[in-house]
């Protein structure tokens, strides 16, 4: 009998212990393989509370964990890749809601005059760059600011002495003046007896009527219709310059406008080809004359690229000025109601670009009157409202608030716009005497929210991405610092250390190693 019971007793033991180890088996089978962990980190959790995580677990291209670094480490297996934040932030990847980003690449390539103070650096960047590039039939450049001119405006002249050989032509800081030499000029067939087209200004001296090679507004699509057009090719290398660009700045979404179909096409050819390393959500540009037949024309584009987590189209921009900084894209009020009232029915998300004062208003009537004429559509009703704000745009629906750069007039940076969203100035300048106004600055977290969560839900991807939790695709970037423990003015000592985009480092500093 007693041996009977003892026989019991260790199958019942081998029993258990089998179980037990079937159920640890179960769970370790959930948790890996790991292929990627961040460990030793401050990871920004998406719980509201402000708790933080140590730790990030990644298998494929999802987040399978968070947590300590502990319990993550605990999965590392020998193939697993390893980013060490050591004590830097961790959030979701950067998501820019605002910008043109085949613009923004293309330009990647032309002279960069950000940061050129005096009329003597500009001279000097444009003069080294010219030289650099014999080829080149034109030299094209962004970026110069008025105040470099203490407050005058620049001359051909100015231009002609800096490249005298052949077409130059500058744009901007804000993306609202040209500034051309004489051989563009004559390019474009500006002369003294040319007309300002309408919403532009061709500015002229007052004494001979000679155009000054300044051009505002509209008049700059006079030079912009005779500028080289780049190629398929060309734009191809644009957007791998593009995304390059962006994973050093911790961007692995982008909400882009994007100007014709054959753009849409350009796009999900490198998608199809795995090329394309960021996720774009497509706004389509409206014309200002927009009617039932173009509407109709961009329908089936809606479809064809509905709901893929990599690339998709759903929305339509367009925009209306009050004060006559306008586009070449701008309606008025009676046309924007009805606009907006008819892609609202076809269930598209409207993007209104708003431009002076009072414009603001415009738009958000008529969203208000599209609600009361139309059904509920099958998705929310997410409408944004994309105003100029102090760094880039500032996009409003309802109350939730996205922040975009505004590329290419201003570089997609968002340390640096959530820097000036806290702190109401650029790390470079002196705080403003005067705050932005009530509700307009925002909080640390609500400007990374305005960057990510925020980011995600106004292109209807609140389900996949935006937050660090499991099952959410596995888009990260890793700061060199804490910049929750920063004080607010030395954010700009943050910087970004790695990006992780669908599981996969993608940009690494050259100090930073696993």
């Amino acid at each position: 009998m007693a041996a009977r019971i003892t026989a019991y007793a260790v199958a019942l033991i081998v029993g258990l212990t089998l179980i037990a180890g079937l159920i640890v088996g179960a769970q370790r089978d959930d948790d890996g393989p790991v292929d990627l962990i961040v460990i030793n980190g401050r990871v920004y959790t998406p719980d509201g509370d402000g708790t933080m995580a140590e730790a990030v677990a990644v298998q494929g291209n999802k987040i399978l964990r968070v947590g300590t670094t502990r319990e993550v480490q605990r999965m590392r297996r020998p193939q697993t890749v390893v980013v060490d934040a050591k004590g830097g932030a961790v959030m979701p990847g950067f998501n820019d809601a605002s910008l043109n980003f085949l613009s923004a690449g293309l330009t990647l390539s032309e002279i960069d005059l950000r940061g050129a103070e005096t009329v003597a650096e500009i001279e000097r960047t444009v003069r080294a760059w010219a030289l650099q590039h014999p080829d080149r039939e034109w030299i094209i450049g962004r970026g110069w600011s008025v105040d470099a001119f203490d407050g005058l405006l620049p001359t051909k002249q100015l231009l002609d002495a800096v490249v005298a050989d052949r077409p130059a032509y500058l744009i901007s800081e804000d993306g609202q003046t040209g500034w051309a030499n004489t051989h563009a000029l004559r390019a474009a067939g500006i002369a003294r007896r040319s007309a300002n087209p309408a919403h532009g200004v061709i500015v002229k001296d007052a004494r001979s009527g000679e155009p000054t090679g300044v051009l505002t507004q509209a008049a700059m699509t006079l030079v912009s219709a005779v500028l080289p057009k780049p190629t398929r090719d060309d734009k191809k290398a644009a957007i791998r310059a593009a995304m390059t660009d962006a994973h050093r700045r911790g961007v692995t979404s982008v909400q882009s406008v994007v100007d014709s179909p054959a753009e849409l096409e350009l796009y999900d050819e490198l998608r199809r080809a795995q090329d394309l390393g960021i996720r774009i959500y497509a706004t389509l540009a409206a014309p200002p004359d927009v009617g039932g037949s173009d509407l109709d024309i961009l329908a089936p584009l809606k479809v064809q690229y509905g709901d893929d987590p990599l690339f998709k189209a759903g929305a339509v921009r367009v925009a209306i000025s009050m004060d006559g900084v306008t586009e070449s894209h701008t309606m008025n009020v009676e046309t924007l109601n009805r606009v907006v009232g008819e892609l609202d029915r076809r269930g598209w998300q409207v993007t209104i670009h708003a431009s002076g004062e009072g414009a603001g208003e415009a738009a958000r009537d008529a969203i208000a009157y599209a609600a009361r004429t139309n059904p509920v559509p099958a998705r929310d009703r997410r409408h944004r409202i994309e105003q100029s704000w102090l760094h880039g745009m500032m996009i409003r629906s309802g109350d939730v608030v996205t922040l975009g750069s505004e590329g290419p007039a201003r570089a997609g940076d968002p340390l640096l716009g959530i820097f000036v969203a806290v702190n109401g100035h650029s790390p470079e300048t002196e705080p403003l005497i005067t705050a932005p106004a009530p509700g307009e600055r925002l909080t640390l977290r609500q400007a990374i929210d305005a960057y990510t969560r925020n980011a995600a839900w106004l292109s209807f991807d609140e389900h996949r991405k935006g937050t660090l939790e499991r099952d959410m695709l596995a888009d990260l970037v890793v700061l060199t610092r804490d910049i929750f423990a920063l004080p607010s003015a030395r954010m700009a000592e943050a910087e970004v250390a790695v990006t992780i985009f669908d599981g996969k480092v993608v940009y690494q500093r050259a100090t930073e190693t696993n």
